[in-house]
């Protein structure tokens, strides 16, 4: 799939095996060279433009719209956080799914990121976080440090990535 991919001249891809998420995660930001770092896991699929895609909006923060695994497969974007500290999901019905949408938080899968809103975060910048709901993945965790420092998360509502489950998940 990442062959097929359509990527500007002197894309690096870079990969890390094994099973903590964190751990790779914080290698790829320490080895990056260039200005951008897209998070992909090998459980995605996505269309061959999508990086070219996300890349276009020019912005510091960008994430596709990408599916939970599980059912009803809900997207995973968020409009923002209740008392508790769960994350209340972004009510879509109402929006444009032509250009960018700001979001309170979203999952990584497809996030685009410019490497200077990782200079501006204290390392580690993986992590998993605790709210008062309990434990939060690494992912909604970045979300929460990329808005602490100041910086927007932006949705990209008409470009999806798939989501291996037992079956592929699509937004439509």
């Amino acid at each position: 799939a990442l062959s097929c991919l359509d990527k500007p001249a002197g894309t690096r891809l870079l990969f890390s095996m094994g099973r903590n998420i964190c751990s790779n995660a914080n290698r790829i930001v320490r080895e990056m060279r260039g200005e951008w770092l897209w998070l992909l896991g090998d459980d995605h699929v996505f269309h061959p433009d999508i990086l070219m895609r996300l890349l276009e909006h020019d912005v510091d923060v960008v994430v596709p719209v990408c599916l939970m695994r599980q059912h009803p497969f809900p997207p995973v974007l968020y409009a923002g956080e209740g008392d508790d500290g769960s994350h209340i999901p972004l009510d879509m019905t109402e929006l444009s799914p032509e250009g960018l949408h700001t979001v309170h938080a979203a999952g990584g899968a497809g996030m685009l990121v410019k490497r200077h809103v990782f200079d501006a975060i204290e390392p580690p910048w993986f992590e998993y976080g605790q709210a008062d709901g309990g434990r939060i993945g690494e992912d909604l965790n970045i979300g929460r440090k990329i808005r602490e420092a100041g910086f927007t998360i932006h949705a990209d509502l008409g470009t999806p990535i798939g989501h291996i489950s037992t079956i592929a998940v699509w937004p439509k």
